[in-house]
């Protein structure tokens, strides 16, 4: 039922990931206890991990990298 929505904003699951990943940063940055940001940090680790190998191309071409 969610990915029609998703569909509809033009957001697709490489950036809905971008955006878990952000989000996932600034809780870590923002963790008040040490295990707090840990648990962010493996979160954030286990969606940068589930990058395609397409992604990971388009982000290096973007960034001048490739």
């Amino acid at each position: 039922m969610f990915e029609w929505f998703l569909r509809l904003l033009k957001i697709d699951q490489d950036s809905l990931r971008e955006i878990r990943i952000d989000d996932y940063r600034r809780k870590m940055l923002n963790a008040e206890t040490p295990t707090e940001a840990a648990f962010y940090w493996k979160l954030m680790k286990r969606e940068i991990s589930q990058r395609s190998e397409e992604q990971i191309a388009r982000m290096e071409r973007e960034r001048g990298i490739a």
